[in-house]
C-alpha cells in the first residue's frame, strides 16, 4: 500500500552488465525516505542528479549499480501520480539535455496511457461479465415465468374448451368466444 521504487535496469549498452531486480535490492519508499523527490514527482516535475545528490538509501543503491547520473520522470494515470520511469547513465556524470527529458516524459506518458487502457479493458471485461450474468438471470427468469404462466393458461384453455361443449345462452357464448380468442 505504500508507494515504493524498485530500482532496476531493463536495457543497457552492451559494455554495461545487465542488472535485474532481485530479492536483495532494497525497496525504497519515495514518500518516506525521499519526501522531497516524491513531492517533486507528484507535481509532475522530473528529478535528475548524481547519486551524491540523494539521501543514503537511494545513494547507496545508485552507487551500487554504478549510476553516475539519473533522470526520473513521473508516470500519471489521468490526474493521479502512479509512479515513474528513469534513465541512469552508468558511464558519465552528465547534464541531461532537453531531448532526454522530452523522450523520458513521452515514455512516461505512454506507460500511463497503456496502464489506463489496460484498466479500461479490465473494466470492460468485468462489465461484460456482469451483463452476461444479468442476461442469463433474465433468461432464467423468463423461462420460469413462461412455465408459471403456461401451466394455468393450459387449464384455462382446457376448461374453456370443455365449457364451449355445453349448452350456453347467447351472452355466455359471446363471452366464451372472447376468452378463446384472447
Amino acid at each position: 500500500g505504500a508507494p515504493a521504487g524498485f530500482l532496476a535496469y531493463t536495457w543497457n549498452q552492451p559494455h554495461i552488465s545487465q542488472f535485474t531486480q532481485d530479492d536483495e535490492d532494497p525497496v525504497i519508499s519515495w514518500r518516506d525516505e525521499e519526501p522531497e523527490i516524491y513531492k517533486k514527482l507528484a507535481k509532475n516535475e522530473v528529478m535528475m542528479g548524481k547519486p551524491e545528490d540523494f539521501s543514503d538509501p537511494i545513494r547507496k543503491v545508485l552507487q551500487g549499480r554504478g549510476a553516475k547520473s539519473i533522470l526520473f520522470a513521473p508516470v500519471w494515470i489521468e490526474s493521479y501520480f502512479w509512479g515513474g520511469i528513469g534513465f541512469d547513465d552508468c558511464t558519465n556524470e552528465r547534464e541531461w539535455e532537453e531531448s532526454d527529458i522530452s523522450t523520458l516524459r513521452v515514455a512516461a506518458a505512454s506507460i500511463g496511457a497503456f496502464i489506463m487502457n489496460k484498466q479500461g479493458e479490465e473494466d470492460l471485461r468485468r462489465a461484460k461479465e456482469s451483463a452476461d450474468a444479468a442476461n442469463r438471470a433474465k433468461g432464467e427468469f423468463l423461462a420460469m415465468m413462461s412455465h408459471e404462466i403456461r401451466t394455468p393458461m393450459n387449464a384455462v384453455l382446457g376448461f374453456t374448451d370443455l365449457l364451449a361443449q355445453t349448452k350456453l345462452d347467447e351472452s355466455q357464448a359471446e363471452q366464451l368466444d372472447i376468452i378463446s380468442r384472447s
